[in-house]
């Protein structure tokens, strides 16, 4: 399963994610799960499956002109993509959709959070704004990082040391399905940048 994470942090927001793709529970080749969308200053990233990622980019950029304007529109988004996404593959996973990024009518950063699933007991296609996110988490991961205080946004991030460390940390846990590499992708109010900041192996078999 895809790692997404995102810290936020009064200068920059983090997207952290991994590279390991998936196809009938087999390692097929490692890819990015994150994308930039340079006009709205913000990233998507997707956990689930590999088409929905380029399908909601592909939406998100042809109908949305500002970040408000996309995080208001997160689940109406999501519902059109997945019905898209459904006919080229019917047996779909459950998906998260993760925006962050920079609005222009609000101090940011923001990070916004949207299923097609009721599994963290939010209602599907309903955005929720969110002060940070750990993907995957088995409830134990926060504790092993506690001493990080990734949810404090007065605690220094290093992005290419403590990117790392939540990666590791979520490809130790049974089943997670995460590796392939870890990409470390910052959003901040003048632009984006991202790069692979480690090279992971691969997971063991991810759990159904």
């Amino acid at each position: 399963m895809t790692a997404v994470n995102v810290i936020l942090r009064p200068t920059a927001a983090f997207v952290v994610t991994d590279g390991e793709r998936r196809y009938g529970g087999q390692v097929v080749h490692s890819a990015p799960k994150v994308l930039p969308l340079p006009h709205l200053n913000a990233a998507l990233a997707v956990r689930g499956d590999w088409l929905m990622l380029t399908t909601m980019y592909g939406i998100i950029t042809g109908r949305r002109t500002s970040f408000e304007d996309a995080a208001a529109n997160l689940g109406q988004d999501l519902a059109d993509a997945a019905a898209g996404v459904s006919k080229a593959l019917p047996l779909l996973s459950g998906h998260d959709v993760v925006l962050t990024g920079w609005p222009e009518t609000r101090p940011g950063p923001e990070c916004w959070l949207v299923t097609d699933h009721e599994r963290y007991g939010l209602a599907p296609f309903k955005a929720a704004s969110l002060d940070g996110l750990l993907m995957p988490d088995d409830g134990t991961l926060k504790g092993k990082l506690a001493a990080m205080r990734l949810f404090d946004r007065r605690e220094p991030f290093e992005a290419l040391v403590d990117g790392n460390r939540i990666i590791a940390a979520q490809q130790a846990l049974p089943g997670s399905g995460v590796g392939g590499f870890c990409q470390v992708t910052v959003v901040t109010p003048e632009g984006i940048y991202t790069r692979i900041t480690a090279e992971l192996g691969d997971s063991e078999p991810a759990q159904a």
